[in-house]
């Protein structure tokens, strides 16, 4: 049986938005699968799509598993799909967020940029955009267990121009996450 719409919100403790997240501005909407048991508590979690930033993935898992999220004991296992996003405070956010320029990254036979409509956790690379829109630094945030799909989505992840992120007409470093998904053959 598949739950149409949880609002986990209601019955769980909200995710603790963890401060290095905060400090480093993370943020992003994940998309997972809950498992619930016969009880109502959720047993675990699939992540069907990342928020772009592990800790706060990490921190979204945390919250959730244990949690009784169905006041009814459903008397069998269940699964329902939820979002939720962590959306910084005021004082963190830019005006502006980084932005990935159209068709500006190198191309590979071996994974793509994924739609956001896409499903599938794939692989994440969080990234350090400068002021210039230029890859600074990057990190793999969810790898796939294949050494050279996640060294080719580092790869294309570095080769990517952005505009960069502002607040007030001001150009700033910021971060931002790219999830890629191997290219079907």
């Amino acid at each position: 049986m598949l739950l149409k719409k949880i609002d986990i919100l209601d019955h769980c403790v909200p995710p603790k938005y963890p401060k290095a997240a905060q400090l480093n501005r993370f943020h992003g909407s994940a998309r997972v699968l809950l498992k619930i048991d016969t009880d109502g508590k959720v047993d675990a979690v699939d992540f069907l799509r990342s928020s772009g930033w592990w800790v706060l993935d990490e921190a979204l898992a945390k919250s959730v598993v244990g949690c009784k999220i169905l006041d009814q004991a459903p008397g069998k296992d269940i699964t329902a799909a939820v979002s939720y996003h962590f959306r910084l405070d005021e004082k963190y956010r830019f005006d502006a967020d980084p932005e990935l320029i159209a068709d500006s990254c190198e191309k590979s036979d071996l994974v793509k940029i994924a739609d956001p409509k896409e499903n599938g956790l794939g692989i994440v690379v969080g990234s350090l955009v400068s002021k210039t829109g230029e890859v600074q630094r990057t990190s793999l945030e969810w790898a796939s267990g294949d050494e050279a799909l996640d060294r080719e989505s580092i790869r294309v992840v570095k080769s990517c121009k952005f505009n960069p992120a502002t607040t007030a007409g001001k150009l700033y470093n910021a971060p931002y996450s790219i999830r890629l998904l191997p290219v079907s053959k």
